[in-house]
């Protein structure tokens, strides 16, 4: 039981570069940015007579629109305070709130991803993830005259929240894959309404999807698998974004695999071009 217990403990808690986790926080911003058009577009179905209502929620009287449209427009300093470093913690935790008082409105908590994000934003706002690659590690390499990214990259801090990342992007898999394992969808009567492909084509492509997304919660964890499920991985988010047009999500499922790699991976690639 100690063996098994220091594996657990060194697993969650352990120290490593958390260069990954810099990077990912970027390229996150990046996709809550790109996000905000189509929220903007599908929330404004919930504006009514100036103002709009949260079906769950009553109590909380209506807006006007114009504050409305301007819960939106706030994300951006936000956003980009999140992809820089700066107050990232107080951004995370401010576009938490707007985006999940967002979420709530009507028309707009149809969209399964969003689910995704406001746990993104939970798990960022809590984490380490503007230690590094920050603009703030690179006044302080400025000021130390070493290298940019060698000072980002030599932050080290406990794994966890890392692996909470990782955890929940499996889960996303995984519950995907399950959802997917009913008649209807594995016949592919579901892509029939988005893709004109003979009805063969189509249950094929159903069967490979829903056994990739049952598959990529285990290749992913194991070393040996996780070269060969990245590539399928991505391969599949590109199939998903070209031919669906889910663009955001599937960019943010591919950034969420720098997280997979070991610790060490990518500080020593990118100290190559420091």
């Amino acid at each position: 039981m100690g063996r098994l217990a220091g594996t657990w403990n060194g697993f969650w808690s352990a120290e490593g570069p958390v260069a990954g986790l810099g990077l990912f926080r970027i390229l996150f911003a990046c996709c809550l940015l790109a996000e905000i058009p189509t929220s903007r577009a599908r929330s404004v179905n919930a504006i009514d007579d100036g103002g709009f209502h949260l079906p769950y929620l009553d109590w909380i009287p209506a807006v006007p629109a114009a504050i409305y449209q301007l819960l939106h427009d706030l994300q951006l300093p936000l956003i980009l305070l999140l992809a820089l470093g700066l107050a990232a913690r107080s951004s995370a935790a401010a576009l938490l709130a707007i985006q999940g008082y967002l979420f709530l409105a009507d028309q707009l908590n149809f969209r399964n991803h969003s689910y995704l994000f406001l746990l993104l934003l939970l798990l960022l706002w809590l984490s380490p993830a503007a230690d590094t690659l920050s603009l703030r590690g690179l006044a302080r390499a400025r000021l130390a005259g070493v290298g940019w990214l060698g000072e980002n990259l030599a932050v080290r801090r406990p794994l966890t929240f890392q692996r909470l990342i990782q955890l929940q992007v499996c889960l996303v898999y995984f519950l995907a894959g399950l959802h997917k394992l009913h008649p209807a969808y594995l016949r592919g009567d579901v892509l029939g309404d988005f893709l004109d492909y003979p009805p063969a084509v189509l249950a094929g492509l159903a069967g490979l999807s829903a056994a990739l997304q049952l598959w990529l919660p285990f290749g992913l964890w194991m070393r040996k698998t996780r070269p060969l499920s990245m590539l399928l991985g991505i391969g599949f988010h590109l199939a998903v974004a070209w031919t669906l047009s889910i663009h955001v999500f599937s960019f943010a499922m591919i950034a969420s695999y720098l997280l997979f790699l070991e610790p060490q991976t990518l500080p020593a690639l990118l100290r190559r071009v420091d």
